[in-house]
């Protein structure tokens, strides 16, 4: 090639070649611009890591594993320090560790990058609660409330920190002041039936606690707060299915009281004999035959049925168990006067007198026995 026809060439290549480095290098507005381009591609990146960073450390939370979840959490906020969702988990995991000024900072820090963020105040409320700032924790219960007015966790969370403070009327008002979607939640009618039952209006706890019943059919604990007030306003036959149910459950198996209290309300019900088959089913099991409650049930049953042998026997392991009380004195007395034997049968009347702390039960029956025995 002649070189007069290679030289322009050469020319223009260079000229594009300085055209470019000047474009790149420039401190003009073009570099300005690429560099914000760039510092925007690795904001984009760190974003990204951080929703994966904190999508592990929520992970690694639900499983329990705190400490690793701690420190994904800590790389999800260093990473994108203006996202709150990071504080939030942050705020959790310091209350599941009981470390309260930290959690509280943390909460701080979301809210100062959001103060609308519901969850924030909630568990802000949380921290403050566990540390002891009960009104400070109401007042972050009640904004977590106002921000998002539907979510019933955040308005039962202020009115039983209400109920824990003993404001059970501003407990009620504040609830029946939520919106329709709360009202209508088996937890509000649960929760409105406690404050019901504690200022003793029991039919009206019953009411409420049927109402949650039907709302959450498979909610066992709603069912035994039902049972349990039921029982209360003696209406025992209403009360028996829902113990029959209960103690059938996997945990109901496991719970001597569910099936003591559903033994007592068969023998309400005059049922005697399948109240002995469940208390004596009981008794056939090393780790409930030091229960006091137990033996006292069977004591129950032994007098209802009749059964001297099974009398002694509970009452025998009443005064083992606790000697300073006078339910087992007492069962022991009625056993002896059954036997007719009225002088231990007074003996034992005195030994339950004595411990009794003003019970009229232990007194009327010294009474009785003090005449039988002038009488005999």
């Amino acid at each position: 090639m002649p070189l007069r026809d290679s030289f322009p060439r050469i020319v223009l290549l260079a000229s594009l070649i300085a055209a470019t480095t000047s474009l790149g290098c420039a401190p003009g507005k073009y570099g300005r611009h690429t560099n914000e381009l760039r510092q925007q591609s690795r904001d984009q990146a760190n974003r990204f890591r951080a929703a994966t960073e904190w999508d592990v450390a929520q992970q690694h939370f639900q499983t329990g594993d705190i400490k690793t979840s701690l420190e994904h959490a800590k790389n999800a906020a260093q990473l994108d320090p203006e996202n709150p969702l990071s504080r939030v988990l942050l705020t959790r995991i310091y209350i599941e560790q009981a470390d309260i000024t930290r959690a509280l900072a943390a909460s701080q820090e979301g809210l100062d990058i959001e103060p609308n963020l519901a969850d924030l105040w909630y568990y802000r409320g949380i921290a403050f609660e566990r540390g002891q700032s009960l009104d400070n924790a109401l007042e972050c219960y009640q904004n977590a409330a106002e921000l998002d007015p539907d979510n019933p966790h955040y308005a039962l969370a202020g009115a039983e920190l209400l109920i824990e403070l003993n404001r059970l009327e501003d407990a009620r008002r504040y609830l029946l002041g939520r919106s329709d979607q709360v009202r209508f939640t088996p937890v509000f009618r649960a929760t409105l039936a406690h404050i019901e039952l504690m200022e003793g209006r029991v039919p009206e706890a019953v009411a409420l606690f049927r109402e949650a019943s039907i709302l959450a059919p498979q909610d066992d604990s709603i069912r035994e707060d039902l049972a349990r007030t039921l029982i209360l306003a003696q209406r025992f036959a209403e009360a028996e299915p829902l113990l029959a149910h209960l103690c059938t459950t996997t945990n109901g198996r496991m719970r001597r009281d569910l099936q003591v209290m559903h033994a007592r309300c068969l023998l309400e019900l005059e049922r005697p004999v399948d109240a002995r088959r469940i208390a004596l089913a009981l008794t056939s099991n090393n780790a409930d035959r030091s229960d006091p409650d137990l033996w006292a049930l069977v004591a129950d049953v032994a007098i209802t049925l009749g059964d001297n042998n099974l009398l002694f026997r509970a009452a025998s392991r009443m005064i083992a168990l606790n000697p300073s009380g006078d339910d087992g004195y007492i069962a022991m007395a009625i056993y002896h006067r059954r036997e007719g034997n009225l002088d231990r049968a007074y003996a034992s009347a005195q030994n339950a007198v004595a411990r009794s702390n003003g019970d009229e039960s232990a007194s009327r029956l010294l009474e009785l026995l003090r005449r039988e025995r002038e009488g005999s």
